[in-house]
């Protein structure tokens, strides 16, 4: 504390407003219902750079527990049930307290809209994995050169 009664920020997430340690290893979270977390996307279904995938549509509501937290992100892992791995989630999409229990309609519709923007990040994510698979320039040319040379067919 300074002359003026000011306390030095000890942490650049507490300089953004982000409280520090909002989730920690071993805590108990749920994530959120399917209207908050449409809420939180953008159009394209993300939040920064972190899409909402299709494999998280089945455990929207469910009781998990925090592995990791990575501040720089704004993002934790969770151990959920029936998972081999922890899967990443905004912190966004968790909450310590119960989920809001909005009326089953538009939970509905949420849900569909949910399917549609991950089924839309999913087909980007595979369209990128396809795109590296095809020969490159230098690939091509490699394969040009081995071709053997002779006379052309008259």
């Amino acid at each position: 504390m300074d002359d003026q009664g000011y306390t030095r920020p000890s942490r650049l997430s507490e300089l953004r407003g982000d409280p520090a340690g909002r989730f920690h290893p071993g805590q108990l979270v749920c994530v959120r219902s399917a209207v908050e977390i449409l809420a939180t996307l953008d159009m394209e279904g993300r939040i920064g750079n972190v899409p909402f995938l299709p494999d998280m549509l089945s455990f929207i509501g469910c009781n998990a527990t925090v592995v990791r937290r990575d501040g720089a992100h704004q993002t934790v892992s969770l151990d959920l049930p029936e998972t081999d791995m922890p899967m990443v989630w905004k912190e966004e999409w968790v909450t310590a307290d119960a989920p809001l229990a909005p009326m089953p309609v538009v939970e509905l519709a949420a849900r569909q809209r949910l399917v549609v923007l991950g089924a839309y990040n999913a087909s980007l994510i595979l369209a990128a994995q396809n795109v590296r698979r095809w020969p490159t320039v230098f690939d091509m040319g490699r394969w040009f050169s081995a071709l053997p040379l002779g006379r052309m067919a008259k």
